[in-house]
């Protein structure tokens, strides 16, 4: 379902909120923000030859939509953890001017295992490419289990020992006190130890040559591939012409991730992710939008 289709269908129906085509508008500023990034990310990778596909809905994007989910702006990708240097090196390097890049080798403080890729302007909470390193895990089921397990734990304390509470929990008393606790449990371990294990943990299996893939952070439990299946990968096009990297076998990877990925849910559904989405990025950047409209 391209963009134009799943306007026509909001309007025609029942649950249109009020003062859709603005909200869409603004919407779909913060789709190309997030997609002209994706394409920056993608020039970096191909000039230095780092090895990486989209993932997850960008990969579903592409394949079932022609580019991105109407009703989304996320964007994922996967990159070898074993690339990681060649990575920040070729970023460091050759990312355009109008781009900046965070992560744990940026920051120290820096909460996520992952890294984000923003345009100049934003907070990568706001707007990002979310960067995914793939591990190895072993092929034994049990010995599998606690590996991704210990991984899922230290991403875990390290988020909660560098998390901004208030930014957040947002008002909610709930789950201020919740991350309140955690951040102070997590203030009990020694951070330098749990990152040193977490290193030699990702560093243990090579990707290519392991049976199985997992994300190197708290997703690693639920983000099982097998290996060959990732890393034969090809040029596809959008339907506005940029051109992205995804694995070959990409539908037995979407079937595997979302089952029937051709489906489209309930308008109401869609309509509820797209507002979740809208609201958040309206939020933290409206100053950012009306600047724009007073330049025009």
């Amino acid at each position: 379902m391209n963009a134009i289709e799943f306007v026509n269908e909001v309007k025609d129906s029942n649950i249109c909120p009020k003062d859709f085509d603005k909200i869409y508008e603004e919407f779909k500023f913060y789709q190309k923000a997030a997609l002209d990034t994706l394409d920056e990310f993608h020039r970096v990778c191909e000039k230095n030859n780092i090895p990486y596909f989209v993932q997850y809905g960008s990969l579903l994007g592409l394949i079932r939509d022609g580019g991105q989910i109407p009703w989304d702006y996320d964007v994922d990708v996967v990159v070898p953890y074993s690339e990681k240097a060649n990575l920040i090196s070729a970023l460091e390097k050759d990312l355009g001017k109008g781009f900046y890049y965070y992560c744990i080798e940026k920051n120290p403080k820096c909460r996520h295992m992952i890294m984000r890729i923003a345009p100049i302007g934003y907070k990568t909470e706001s707007l990002h490419v979310d960067v995914f390193y793939y591990i190895g895990v072993p092929s034994d089921e049990k010995e599998r289990e606690v590996f991704v397990k210990r991984i899922k734990k230290i991403a875990t304390t390290r988020y909660y020992r560098y998390v901004n509470i208030f930014e957040e929990t947002r008002g909610s008393i709930k789950k201020f006190i919740i991350y309140t606790l955690r951040k102070m449990m997590a203030k009990l371990k020694n951070m330098d130890k749990l990152m040193k294990e977490y290193y030699d943990l990702c560093s243990k299996y090579d990707v290519y040559e392991s049976k199985y893939n997992v994300s190197a952070d708290w997703f690693a439990p639920v983000d099982l591939f097998e290996s060959k299946d990732l890393w034969e990968t090809t040029i596809i096009e959008t339907n506005d012409g940029k051109k992205l990297r995804a694995p070959v076998k990409y539908e037995k990877i979407l079937t595997q991730k979302y089952k029937d990925y051709k489906k489209i849910f309930p308008l109401k559904d869609r309509l509820k992710e797209l507002m979740y989405h809208y609201s958040k990025l309206h939020r933290q950047n409206k100053d950012k939008i009306e600047n724009k409209k007073n330049q025009i």
